[in-house]
């Protein structure tokens, strides 16, 4: 019961309000593939324990890039999964950690890495799981320190440590803090179009909202109840249709004119056209409208 508790909690946590979730991961994983690259370049140039233990890095860095290249595969099919949710930071520590290993310890320049593997973990996953991924790299990179210098004998500068220790906890705090800043901002104009739309349902002045299809067509998405004055049958069989249909013949192509130029000039002022259309009763009415964007 805990277990699906805690699933539930981080699915529900991750940046929904992200319309581009698919690319932002997709990129995530390619940029920690380019790091892997980068990082085998760098270590064997510079590491120098690597010979003693090219065969352990060896199948850590070739198991995170085969789970990279799992990732990529999944993506588009499981964008929220929970066991990459909870796999993907720890792979991130366990390789970060032990490249810092071979290299020396306290003083690699790959610890400045753990700040990408954080923050890029959040944005990817969600506030739950960076504060996850804080964890995990604190963790990891204390136990790669102490032990290098209770075990081999090198040295550990303590403030230095508390330094890098302090750093760790305080920087990925800024992307937690954009996060939910992002978040309340998406919740607060969701609330502000659903008080717009009930202003519209309350409205005596007829009024609808129309999308363009993957076809180019303009059909209408929503209706207020004051459209009942323009069309005789129910309104809600308008939802799907072209603009045009509740005017009249001759008038289709001003109203479809009038909503086109919404699309092609967003940031113009509102477009106002007459037309006729038919009362509830069959008779022809004189009308004046505006198209604009909301």
């Amino acid at each position: 019961m805990k277990n699906k508790l805690l699933k539930r909690y981080m699915i529900d946590s991750a940046p929904s309000y992200m319309q581009d979730l698919i690319p932002n991961q997709i990129q995530q994983t390619w940029i920690r593939l380019s790091v892997c690259m980068l990082g085998t370049i760098y270590l064997l140039i510079h590491a120098v324990n690597l010979n003693q233990y090219i065969m352990v890095l060896s199948y850590i860095g070739g198991f995170y890039v085969a789970w990279q290249l799992y990732t990529l595969s999944m993506i588009r099919k499981k964008p929220l999964s929970f066991s990459r949710m909870v796999l993907s930071p720890l792979l991130d520590a366990i390789f970060l950690s032990s490249a810092i290993f071979a290299d020396g310890g306290q003083f690699s320049p790959l610890y400045l890495f753990y700040f990408a593997s954080i923050m890029g973990n959040g944005m990817r996953f969600g506030t739950p799981t960076l504060i996850y991924s804080q964890i995990l790299s604190i963790i990891a990179f204390s136990i790669v320190c102490f032990y290098l210098w209770l075990s081999h004998g090198i040295a550990l500068d303590l403030a230095v440590f508390a330094l890098q220790f302090l750093t760790l906890i305080l920087l990925p705090n800024y992307t937690q803090q954009a996060n939910m800043h992002a978040h309340r901002a998406v919740n607060a104009k969701k609330d502000a179009e659903s008080t717009e739309f009930q202003l519209l349902d309350k409205s005596p002045i007829a009024a609808f909202t129309f999308e363009r299809h993957p076809n180019g067509q303009l059909c209408i998405a929503y209706v207020n109840q004051s459209m009942q004055q323009l069309y005789s049958q129910e309104i809600s069989r308008l939802i799907g249709f072209p603009v045009e249909d509740i005017f009249s013949s001759e008038d289709g192509r001003e109203i479809q004119h009038a909503c086109q130029s919404v699309f092609e000039h967003e940031n113009a002022p509102s477009k106002a056209f007459y037309i006729r259309a038919h009362g509830e009763h069959r008779d022809t009415l004189q009308l004046m409208g505006q198209a604009r964007s909301i």
